[in-house]
Formats: C-alpha cells, sequence, structure tokens
C-alpha cells in the first residue's frame, strides 16, 4: 500500500470486512461493510490524521522549491481533479488487500465500486475537457473492458500520481493563502465509500466539522 511507512491503512482495513451477498442488506449485495468496532471511531480518525499529516508534509517539501506563487504557476500542472483522485487513492490503496477480488474482475461487484462509477460521472466534464491522469482508466478505448489489477506496477505508480495530486493541490492552496480542510474531505470520502457513520457538529467557534461516531 502506498506510503504504508506513514499512513494507518491498517486502521482502516481493520474495520472493514468483506462479505458477499449480505443477507442483512435488502437487496443483497456483496460488499466491504464496517465491522462497527468500539473502537471504530478512534481508529478511524487516525487514519485519517495519518493520511492528512502525509499529505501536508510532502506539500510542505515541495513546497520549499518555490519562492512565490509566480514560481509555483511553473509548477507542472496536475491535470487530474483532486476530489476525484482522493476518491481513487482510497480506494484503489484498500483493494489491493484484497486480492481474492482481483480475479475476474469480481471487485466491479462491490458496492463502493459502484459509488466510484457514480463520482466518474459527476466529474466527466473535466474527461470531456481535458486529457485527464484517469490511472488505469487512462489508456481504454470507450467501451473496453478495464481491469487494473491486471497490472499492478503500473497500479503502484498510479497511486504515486493520485497522492501527488493531492498535496500539489494543497501546495498551491498554500501557497494563494488558502487552505484544504483535509480531515473533512478524508472522513467525508471514506465515510460515503464505505458507509462508516459520520456526524457534523459545531467546533464551538462558530463553524462545523465532520466527525465519525
Amino acid at each position: 500500500m502506498h506510503q504504508s511507512h506513514n499512513i494507518a491503512w491498517g486502521s482502516l482495513l481493520s474495520n472493514l470486512v468483506l462479505i458477499r451477498e449480505n443477507p442483512v442488506v435488502t437487496p443483497r449485495r456483496t460488499d466491504l461493510f464496517p465491522r462497527d468496532l468500539p473502537s471504530q471511531a478512534k481508529s478511524l480518525t487516525h487514519f485519517a490524521r495519518t493520511l492528512v499529516t502525509a499529505i501536508k508534509t510532502f506539500s510542505e517539501t515541495e513546497r520549499t522549491k518555490y519562492a512565490s506563487p509566480a514560481d509555483a504557476a511553473l509548477y507542472p500542472p496536475t491535470q487530474a481533479n483532486w476530489g476525484w483522485a482522493l476518491y481513487m487513492y482510497l480506494f484503489y490503496n484498500i483493494l489491493l488487500s484484497y486480492p481474492e477480488l482481483h480475479a475476474d474482475d469480481q471487485y466491479q461487484s462491490l458496492g463502493c465500486f459502484g459509488k466510484l462509477l457514480g463520482r466518474q460521472m459527476a466529474f466527466e466534464h473535466w474527461q470531456e475537457k481535458r486529457r485527464i491522469e484517469w490511472g488505469p482508466y487512462q489508456t481504454q478505448e470507450p467501451g473496453a473492458t478495464i481491469r487494473p489489477f491486471s497490472d499492478i506496477d503500473a497500479l503502484h505508480a498510479h497511486l504515486k500520481k493520485w497522492f501527488c495530486v493531492l498535496y500539489s493541490h494543497d501546495m498551491m492552496e498554500r501557497m494563494l493563502g488558502r487552505s484544504v480542510e483535509w480531515e473533512a474531505e478524508v472522513i467525508g470520502t471514506v465515510g460515503l465509500l464505505w458507509r462508516f457513520k459520520t456526524e457534523i457538529v459545531t467546533d464551538g467557534q462558530g463553524g462545523w466539522i465532520i466527525r465519525f461516531i
């Protein structure tokens, strides 16, 4: 898994379980479901914060190469939408830990894969306007069968690219005097992909935060 020495992927994985044709949901579906462990909120928050720290650390390192936003304007552009990159980065890192789903494209039967496709539709206008780093989707002809797990080395390379999109976006926002609420973005994306329970509460300072429950 990408950046496994910095990102607590195990804290996310330990809260997921693969259930085929789950009889307790209607209609039955195969998916990665929350385990609903007592420690779920704490361990998922830990995962989110380690990912955020990794993004910011790489962002800060990259930022030292540029003296001003004008200099950063020469930075090689990241063509992928950062929100889409976050979905792809999370989804494929987790799926790498389920090799039993790689054969015969079994992972495509997962409910979370359907959500990923739904997000893809939301970002389709980007694809129409310019060439985007879609990762395993990049060189596929329309209607072609997509098999990202047929070349694990290539998939790992794309994980690095998606991560680069994230920290590059953070770097540019910082240089423009803005910030990204990464913890909220990660929590929201993880919660949506795998149906972890979240809530939105006041932060005590007139704002709002999202957190796992």
